[in-house]
């Protein structure tokens, strides 16, 4: 949806002759999260499946999407991350690597 979003902005700024250039938001914590996913999975921890099915199982379908879309607020997430097996997450915050 970034992707999409981005191109959205891309082509308003076209089409109202902008000179500078169009940056797409990022917040860090999403990237923080995505690295923590991505860190246990690498590192062996715990599947990348295994991880997405227990956030899947767990919680409900929009306010997953919100979150993976980078549109939820911080009270979404700490819910959607407190619903969460904690050992995991954990672990791959202490073998931290940036991706």
């Amino acid at each position: 949806m970034n992707v999409q979003r981005f191109s959205q902005q891309v082509v308003f700024a076209l089409h109202q002759d902008f000179d500078r250039p169009v940056r797409l938001r990022k917040i860090a914590r999403f990237g923080f999260y995505d690295n923590i996913l991505l860190n246990a999975a690498v590192k062996g921890i715990a599947p990348l499946d295994e991880l997405l099915h227990e956030m899947f199982d767990k919680n409900d379908g929009d306010s997953i999407l919100r979150f993976l879309d980078e549109q939820s607020h911080l009270g979404e997430e700490v819910k959607l991350l407190a619903s969460l097996t904690f050992k995991p997450y954990i672990q791959s915050l202490l073998a931290y690597a940036r991706y």
